[in-house]
């Protein structure tokens, strides 16, 4: 075969020579992988590729056809695996005539451009009037080999998805003037659609990012995103191409909201500071969250009209909020339920409400009086006025207000007062004295018993009343007095002795019983016999003499 291939081309040369000599009819214009219309990329390894040639004839002969035989280099064979093409076309009296073969390419061929020899054959009717040898560059570039691949391939259904794009170069050409455009018929791109690249190299990336909202409706099912691309590859060709990926719409996640309290009992009586938290335990984030607060009938929410603004709860955070509540004291040992109501917006964009309620024990009141109530002294006189003071002190770490005080016995008789007394403050640490004159009714009890009664504001305007009853000792006055001294003789002489008569009267409110009287010894006199003398019992208004020498 190669022994056929030079001397069919000294055949042809003499031919031309006598033909022909020294003229260029034809002139090469475009050599292109593929078709003029669709031109395509080669690498090293295709097989069955073909190359189009568009040659310009200037003579003046009129061709009807012509016949060219391409001699390949190294490396390029025809789908046969001759080295040698012969390639026929009509001329049809054109002046472009375009010659199309197919090629086989080795494996081992190296990018770049190789030169090609062509003879060709002019033939007018049955003869060939013309011949003549050319060549031209064949252009081994490669291919370009573009991919994109998006991150997350999963979608949230019903909201703004930034997805990252990789665009990769994975073949042997470099792509010039790259152009790449997405749109999908499922989703919508939300900004920015198209990107422009100056060139994307061999085995090299760009990294761009897209957003993509795709509606609930496709939520568990696939959607389709297409990236149209456009470029100039080392051909000079302008490529266009269009791939697509598969993404997958993810199931609408549930939210879980929960709402927490550490406390779980209140105090009836008093402001309960509570701090309530709402927490999001799903995956997606919740917007727009409102809380409501609504309390039974006799529990007050202070402070608030029940109503909280708390935006955005983050997947795995919480937001808290304080609630003041005042329980009566007749709201005492039983359970209260508090119910709150949410509203927001999920990660699909869907507004929800949802309701929940927590359950709270309510403890008695066990507040201790802020009074403290003294009254002095503790022991009194029957029969006579006593005067009595009431000290009430305030030892609460508030003011009471619109204090009352009543006070009342039934053994005994205020005198000068209509029992009952008004304050306008008692301050915290300070004290107030009442005055009474008490006169207790019967001369045979022993003890009286004070009513107190106090009625008064504390710092919740909360109105409390308390009943104090407090014991005071009675006892019977005894008041002896000497009403009367008799000496016999009148005139006492020094040296002689005389008598003294004492007369005394108890002019208290009881019989003084084992009454003795004893004489102080003077310096002017001595006493004869006994210095004490037994009286005995002295009754009330009852004068009682006795005679001492």
């Amino acid at each position: 075969m190669r022994r056929v291939i030079p001397l069919l081309i000294i055949l042809l040369l003499a031919q031309v020579a006598v033909l022909n000599a020294n003229e260029n009819l034809f002139k090469v214009v475009n050599v292109v992988w593929g078709s003029l219309d669709s031109p395509i990329e080669v690498a090293p390894g295709d097989l069955n590729v073909p190359v189009t040639i568009t040659l310009q004839y200037t003579g003046t002969y009129t061709l009807t056809a012509i016949e060219a035989y391409i001699f390949l280099p190294g490396g390029f064979t025809s789908t046969n695996g001759e080295k040698t093409i012969k390639v026929f076309s009509t001329a049809s009296g054109g002046r472009v005539i375009q010659l199309q073969f197919r090629l086989n390419l080795d494996s081992k061929v190296k990018l770049g451009d190789y030169s090609v020899a062509m003879i060709i054959n002019g033939i007018s009717g049955s003869s060939i009037i013309h011949t003549e040898t050319l060549t031209f560059t064949l252009p081994v570039k490669g291919k370009v080999s573009i991919d994109f691949t998006p991150n997350p391939y999963n979608l949230k259904p019903g909201q703004v998805n930034t997805v990252n794009i990789t665009l990769r170069n994975s073949g042997t050409c470099k792509a010039s003037k790259l152009s790449i455009s997405f749109s999908s018929s499922q989703a919508s791109l939300i900004n920015q659609t198209t990107f422009e690249f100056e060139e994307l190299k061999p085995n090299s990336i760009e990294n761009l990012t897209i957003h993509l909202y795709v509606p609930q409706a496709f939520s568990s099912s696939p959607i389709y995103l297409t990236a149209n691309i456009k470029y100039v590859n080392e051909y000079t060709y302008t490529m266009v191409l269009t791939k697509q990926v598969q993404m997958y719409v993810l199931r609408p996640s549930i939210p879980l909201l929960t709402i927490n309290t550490l406390r779980s009992e209140l105090q009836s009586g008093a402001l309960n500071n509570i701090e309530v938290s709402v927490e999001n335990n799903g995956f997606e984030p919740v917007y727009d969250v409102t809380l409501t607060v609504n309390t039974p009938g006799g529990i007050g929410l202070i402070g608030s009209d029940g109503r909280w603004s708390l935006g955005t709860i983050e997947s795995g955070k919480a937001k808290s909020i304080i609630l003041t509540l005042y329980i009566p004291p007749y709201q005492s040992s039983s359970v209260t339920q508090i119910t709150f109501s949410l509203s927001y917006y999920d990660s699909t964009n869907s507004f929800k409400t949802e309701a929940r309620a927590l359950s709270f024990l309510i403890s008695p009141l066990g507040r201790r009086s802020p009074l403290a109530i003294q009254v002095t002294p503790s022991e009194v006189y029957t029969g006579v006025i006593n005067n009595v003071t009431v000290r009430i002190a305030n030892n609460a770490p508030y003011d009471l207000k619109n204090l009352e005080v009543t006070v009342s016995s039934p053994q005994a008789t205020l005198l000068g007062t209509d029992n009952s007394w008004s304050f306008e403050r008692l301050q915290s640490g300070k004290y107030i004295d009442i005055p009474l004159k008490l006169y207790p009714q019967s001369a045979t009890i022993t003890s009286i018993q004070l009513a107190l009664s106090t009625s008064y504001y504390d710092e919740l305007n909360i109105l409390n009343q308390e009943a104090r009853t407090i014991s005071l000792l009675a006892r019977g006055l005894i008041n002896i007095k000497v009403t009367n001294i008799a000496i016999a003789p009148e005139t006492v002489t020094s040296g002689s002795p005389f008598s003294v008569s004492v007369t005394i009267t108890n002019i208290g409110t009881v019989t003084a019983y084992g009454v003795s009287a004893t004489i102080e010894q003077a310096p002017w006199f001595r006493i004869v016999g006994r210095q004490t003398v037994f009286i005995g019992d002295v009754q009330v208004n009852v004068p009682t003499s006795f005679t001492m020498s």
